[in-house]
């Protein structure tokens, strides 16, 4: 059968059962090189492009000489069965394993029948290895792949004997060496599974003690950066299964996991970065908030996991399963998904944005508030909960990277008011930040403030072509079309230069401008398209500034400081200041301010709605004609802090959630508008 020990050996394998593709008539000149080609495949595998090469010319002459022969029926099974195997390999496999078992089960019945005991067990061999083929593509182990070499190997050594019967003596050498080499291949995977049974138990102070050793051989001078866990483990005699431990919070950096089984673990807050994981099966583990980013993931499986909010952004995933596991608003943003299934999963509101897919699929899951973006025609979908998008989404600017308090409270704030959330990282990675500082910097020596354009507004105007600020708006251009609503958070303060003004002592801005053009691109597009925003603390600042405003540069009395704010009546009289009202449920809130900086001259097409002591707590965009809400909401003031540990417990953010549900009504209502009529 076309199995598992393909990813072994990459290899042709003569002696595979299942379908093959013979000639009747072949030429006998041909069938010589085939034979020696054959007889030559224990050496040729080991140069794996060669082994292809022969491998794909037997199967295009096989073909070939189908389409002369005329054999239409022949021709559909081969292009079915090819076809298959190409989109679904791992459907194709478990396909024709349970074949190769139900055929084999009745051959076993009729030869024992027949007392042909030697066929029988020659059957035996091939359910017992069809079965551990199909336990390796479900749910993988060292066990199960010593099981799989060692029945091909055996049935090897039987091939050969019979071989050796008929005369055909370099038949027979070849099995033989084929044998050997299964033998071989199954020796380290011995080795773990004789661990296991002999070895000792990793407990919680062992595995925080290798963790330190990690850090400590990371840390020495000369030493390779990526530690082996595997090797740490044999050194230490420890089994490879890990069971009932917490790697929750750890840091994981440059550490390579191989031939592991993690048993109902947590990884809670576990931060994993720039790591791999081979032939690893995380089976009923905790993996909530885990952030597995920059990481490499090859023959792995999750099984009734847990990874509800998990972040694996940039990670590369390849021949892995996800099986009956809690994906809840999990990110896979910039991974690279190669045959690849998530079968029984909950995919409720996780992410899939510039995700590469290739030969992956779903099968029976949850694809409800699903945000596939368009991946959705790259996977392969069976069953389960059709995709629909039922709520508004929100695009939060979030540094993926390295999330920032503020940026996670407003994500925790949209999730309880029932928004889906789409964390876009607002550091692209395809920008060169070097480039992109120049563009800057020209941009701003050329700029006249006579302009009727503000500073940010001139610097993102009519870019070049494949200049990095292109690069920008192309991104927030793609981005735009998929969303509802935008939250613009906290953050460094904005370089001056943007507002016309000189950098002063208490200014500290980020170490480039990518941030700061990034958001005004995205500012532009919510300006366009009227998508409801709001914007808190720098966020409110990113607006004003856009629009032609500008900051003062450092304010006292507004650092972890409660006000109690009112409404200014003179607004009470207007649609922003009743837009105030309609949010607060009341004239009054109070509101902690976390910031040194705050607005000064305020955009024309800004209304103060909310002042403390001459400095504005609250703006809000002047209406549009025919649009019954106000595009930007814009507090000086962290409404978001009501889920913080250390002040939701009080009184003093009662009213702060209101404001996250009005970005969710507003964006309930660009969402109805927009799918009335998607030119919106």
């Amino acid at each position: 059968m076309v199995n598992n020990l393909n990813s072994v050996f990459k290899t042709y394998d003569p002696t595979e059962t299942g379908p093959k593709f013979k000639v009747t008539a072949a030429p006998t000149s041909l069938n010589s090189v085939k034979r020696v080609a054959n007889l030559a495949m224990p050496i040729i595998h080991m140069f794996k492009p060669a082994s292809k090469i022969v491998k794909l010319t037997f199967l295009a002459y096989d073909i070939g000489s189908i389409v002369i022969s005329g054999d239409v029926k022949k021709l559909a099974s081969v292009t079915a069965g090819v076809s298959l195997k190409i989109l679904f390999p791992n459907l194709f496999d478990f396909a024709m394993g349970s074949s190769s078992i139900v055929k084999s089960l009745c051959s076993f019945k009729g030869n024992i029948a027949t007392k042909d005991f030697a066929a029988a067990a020659s059957d035996f061999l091939e359910i017992v290895q069809a079965s551990a083929e199909i336990g390796l593509i479900v749910y993988g182990g060292p066990e199960l792949l010593v099981l799989v070499l060692l029945t091909q190997a055996a049935k090897e050594i039987g091939q050969s004997y019979a071989e050796y019967a008929k005369g055909n003596y370099p038949e027979c050498a070849a099995n033989l060496l084929y044998a050997a080499l299964r033998i071989d291949a199954a020796k380290p995977h011995y080795q773990t599974v004789h661990r296991n049974l002999f070895g000792t138990d990793i407990s919680q102070t062992d595995l925080d003690q290798l963790f330190s050793e990690i850090v400590r051989i990371q840390q020495a001078p000369g030493e390779p950066n990526v530690v082996d866990f595997e090797k740490l483990l044999i050194k230490n005699n420890f089994k490879s299964k890990i069971t009932e431990l917490s790697f929750d919070n750890k840091q994981i950096t440059n550490v390579a996991f191989k031939n592991i089984l993690i048993k109902e673990s947590s990884f809670n807050n576990a931060s994993v970065k720039s790591s791999t994981f081979e032939n690893t099966v995380f089976n009923n583990c905790d993996l909530k908030n885990a952030r597995m980013i920059h990481s490499v993931f090859k023959k792995n499986h999750f099984i009734n996991c847990d990874l509800s909010r998990a972040e694996l952004n940039w990670s590369s995933f390849k021949d892995s399963t996800f099986i009956n596991s809690d994906l809840t608003s999990t990110v896979l943003n910039n991974a690279q998904l190669t045959n690849v299934y998530f079968a029984f999963c909950d995919l409720f509101e996780s992410t899939f944005f510039e995700t590469g897919v290739r030969d992956s699929a779903i099968i029976s899951s949850n694809l409800k508030d699903c945000l596939l973006f368009d991946t959705k025609e790259k996977f392969h979908i069976f069953g389960g909960v059709a995709h629909e998008i039922t709520r508004p989404v929100v695009a939060l600017l979030y540094d993926c990277e390295e999330p920032k308090t503020f940026a996670k409270l407003i994500d925790v704030s949209l999730k309880d008011n029932q928004a889906i959330v789409f964390k876009c990282h607002y550091l692209p990675t395809t920008v060169d930040t070097d480039a992109l500082d120049l563009e800057v910097k020209a941009k701003l020596e050329n700029y006249k403030f006579s302009s009727k354009q503000s500073i940010p507004q001139y610097i993102i105007a009519n870019p070049i072509e494949n200049s990095e600020i292109a690069k920008i708006k192309d991104y927030a251009a793609k981005i735009a079309p998929h969303i509802d609503c935008l939250a613009l958070p906290g953050g460094m303060d904005i370089q001056p230069e943007l507002y016309g003004k000189v950098t002063e002592a208490n200014t500290l801005t980020d170490p480039n401008y990518l941030r700061s053009i990034f958001e005004f691109a995205m500012i532009e597009q919510a300006e366009a398209r009227s998508i409801p925003t709001l914007g808190v603390c720098r966020g409110s600042q990113i607006v004003n500034v856009f629009f032609g405003g500008t900051l003062t540069q450092d304010i006292d009395n507004h650092y972890r400081v409660f006000h109690n704010l009112r409404i200014r009546e003179a607004s009470l009289r207007t649609k922003t200041g009743n837009a105030a009202f309609n949010i607060l449920k009341n004239k009054k809130i109070v509101g902690l301010s976390m910031h040194h900086q705050a607005n000064d001259k305020v955009a024309s097409n800004l209304d103060v709605v909310i002042e403390h002591e001459g400095s504005p707590e609250l703006l809000i965009s002047k209406f549009k004609r025919f649009l019954n809400y106000a595009v930007f909401v814009l507090p000086a003031f962290h409404p978001e802090m009501k889920s913080s540990d250390t002040y939701k417990s009080g009184d003093n953010f009662l009213n702060n959630n209101n404001f996250f549900r009005d970005l969710i009504r507003r964006g309930s209502i660009y969402k109805s508008k927009k799918e009335i009529a998607p030119s919106v």
